[in-house]
């Protein structure tokens, strides 16, 4: 058996997990836990109301990774 999974951040070093949802009222959403290794601190991240289904991983990496460079600047 083979599985498929759609998570677009696995992959990327540091995202830990994700939920994914969509609403009418919140269009798509994502909720993620990142772990930075070195520095050891965590973050979640929320966005809402993306313009779509793929705009929820990119605009979710982006915030994730901008706010992990704010912490350790």
């Amino acid at each position: 058996m083979t599985w498929f999974n759609s998570n677009k951040l696995l992959s990327v070093k540091g995202f830990k997990g994700v939920k994914t949802g969509i609403t009418q009222t919140a269009g798509p959403c994502l909720c993620i836990l990142y772990e930075n290794d070195t520095y050891k601190h965590k973050l979640i991240t929320v966005v809402l109301g993306c313009k779509n289904v793929d705009y929820r991983w990119r605009d979710a990496r982006r915030l994730t990774l901008w706010a992990d460079n704010m912490i350790i600047d």
